[in-house]
């Protein structure tokens, strides 16, 4: 992050909307990963976390219960070391706040996400969130320079 190469540096000038947020794994439901990705960024007060936490990891273990839905995550962020700066991100547009807290739905398609949300909206916490939406396209698992 503080020594970006060319490629970095070529590639990153192309995004629109970025956010990084170093985060680590709340909770956690499901089977496996899945070919689509929502993400779900949001805030919690800091008083209202001991009832929204709780309030929100049960609803994800009925989320990862869904048809085609096939992992339901909450992460919490270290705002502190998230916000930093770096070479890498030096002069760049693009970046958003960090996220304080995100849920990762993945799932077979994106259509299976929107029950989950309606879902996931009556938590209360989520009101005010930033969602995406992604597909995972393509793999790479072999190189001209490895063998197989």
């Amino acid at each position: 992050m503080n020594d970006p190469t060319e490629w970095t540096r070529a590639t990153t000038s192309h995004f629109q909307t970025t956010t990084r947020s170093l985060t680590r794994v709340v909770a956690s439901h499901g089977v496996g990963s899945g070919g689509a990705l929502m993400t779900i960024r949001f805030d919690i007060a800091d008083d209202a976390v001991r009832v929204v936490v709780p309030r929100l990891t049960s609803a994800l273990e009925a989320v990862a219960q869904m048809p085609r839905i096939s992992g339901a995550h909450l992460l919490g962020s270290d705002a502190g070391v998230s916000g930093q700066s770096t070479a890498e991100s030096k002069g760049r547009k693009d970046l958003l706040t960090p996220a304080r807290w995100v849920l990762l739905l993945e799932g077979c398609d994106v259509q299976a996400f929107d029950a989950a949300l309606e879902l996931l909206k009556k938590a209360n916490a989520l009101r005010e969130a930033s969602v995406g939406r992604y597909l995972h396209e393509y793999t790479r698992l072999k190189t001209a320079w490895q063998a197989g």
